[in-house]
């Protein structure tokens, strides 16, 4: 794998990072010669339509907050700038009350987007458009779920999903037949242990980065910058 030119310090630093776990996932797994559908290991929900939300009934505050598709940041969800809901509307589907580990996906939209939920704020539950995938198989380790639907295999599936279509929409009876490698536990701990060594790494060089533009914009005079 290349990695492109990016805008950015920053973009570049995403990119080489995301380039290594997906190429340490197709060394780890890309052999696998046999395969499960997701629909056999997890379960799908997402908002159905008598449920659908107005934009009245967002609130830019309050104890329950709603998950949007661009809530998702960085294979994760940004709940900076999330909106919230009632407490009527918070329960009225026990199905879509997000938990610590669960695995979202945009299934409207641009589709295909996928965040894993981590260190919720508050009670919430889920917009229209994402899918919400969880694990009912000891077997499989979620974080390792999470990698097969960023992998490179994920979004040729996706590609073929888009292919011909008028209105781009991920059908969940198409996804539930999507399959994953199935992997030995042992090396799925390993490529966990790995992906959480390079996300720390990640994390080590952008600190870097930021004190380094932090210096330099004290070094530099007024009339230099351009920010």
């Amino acid at each position: 794998m290349a990695i492109k030119g990016s805008g950015s310090p920053m973009e570049a630093v995403d990119e080489y990072f995301d380039m290594l776990i997906k190429s340490r996932f197709i060394e780890m797994f890309g052999g696998c010669k046999e395969k499960v559908p997701i629909g056999n290991i997890c379960t799908l929900h997402s908002r159905i339509g008598w449920q659908a939300l107005t934009k009245a009934e967002h609130m830019s505050s309050g104890d329950y907050m709603l998950i949007t598709g661009t809530d998702f940041k960085d294979g994760q969800i940004d709940y900076s700038g999330s909106k919230f809901v009632s407490k009527e509307r918070y329960e009225m589907d026990p199905n879509i009350i997000i938990q610590n580990g669960d695995v979202l996906v945009t299934k409207d939209g641009t589709i295909g987007k996928v965040a894993v939920v981590r260190d919720l704020p508050k009670p919430a539950t889920l917009n229209a458009g994402i899918f919400v995938v969880r694990n009912r198989d000891d077997q499989f380790l979620t974080e390792f779920l999470q990698q097969c639907l960023l992998s490179t295999d994920f979004q040729r599936f996706i590609e073929s999903v888009k292919r011909g279509a008028t209105i781009v929409h991920l059908n969940q009876e198409k996804f539930l037949k999507y399959e994953i490698p199935v992997a030995d536990p042992e090396l799925q701990k390993q490529f966990v242990s790995f992906v959480q060594q390079v996300d720390k790494s990640k994390f080590e060089v952008v600190q870097s980065l930021l004190r380094l533009k932090s210096k330099y914009m004290r070094t530099e005079t007024p009339s230099e910058r351009t920010d």
